[in-house]
């Protein structure tokens, strides 16, 4: 993800200025995609590096909690990028921009989708840790991290977010970065 020129925005009209808006925000949240992914996952391969000795047991739980807090912060991050896309889309918002930024969500709906139950189940897991489920959307108690990069939510399917599906999100970027330069023009 590269810095963009802003002022190649302003020459999009009517559109151009809230454009920029747009996509910053979008590449913003991307940032924090790439940063949660590595955060998840150098701090689950240096737990899973300290063994099983009984003495590391509190650190390796403190470390899997965390684990568990920045794969929340990720889905929150991926459905921010998702729902924005959507809205920068919009024909009566952004109409210079919909030719090129629709087949993108086409393309990529399939990838955002598979995270949208397990973030709104994140969103609601303090139903499940302090008291009774009152949103009944539940799937069982527990997060269950796996070696595969997946993790799963109680009885839900495991959901990937291993390196694979880090280089997918990577590949939307440039994706999304070339869609954005075929209205308003190379970085330079």
């Amino acid at each position: 993800m590269q810095q963009s020129n802003p002022l190649r925005f302003f020459k999009i009209q009517p559109d151009g200025q809230n454009a920029l808006v747009a996509y910053e925000h979008i590449v913003g949240y991307g940032r924090s995609v790439a940063i949660q992914y590595e955060r998840a996952y150098d701090l689950w391969r240096a737990s899973s590096n300290l063994g099983d000795d009984p003495s590391v047991f509190n650190l390796k739980r403190d470390n899997m909690r965390q684990v568990v807090r920045d794969i929340h912060f990720l889905l929150i991050s991926l459905q921010v990028v998702w729902k924005s896309l959507q809205r920068f889309c919009d024909g009566t918002h952004f109409p210079s921009f919909t030719a090129s930024l629709t087949p993108l969500r086409k393309k990529w709906k399939p990838y955002f989708e598979q995270y949208r139950e397990p973030r709104n189940t994140f969103e609601h897991y303090d139903d499940q840790i302090f008291g009774p489920d009152s949103r009944s959307n539940s799937p069982g108690y527990g997060v269950k991290l796996n070696s595969s990069g997946s993790f799963a939510l109680g009885s839900h399917q495991p959901v990937l977010l291993n390196d694979d599906s880090r280089k997918q999100f990577g590949k939307f970027m440039e994706e999304f970065e070339n869609a954005i330069t075929s209205v308003v023009g190379p970085l330079a």
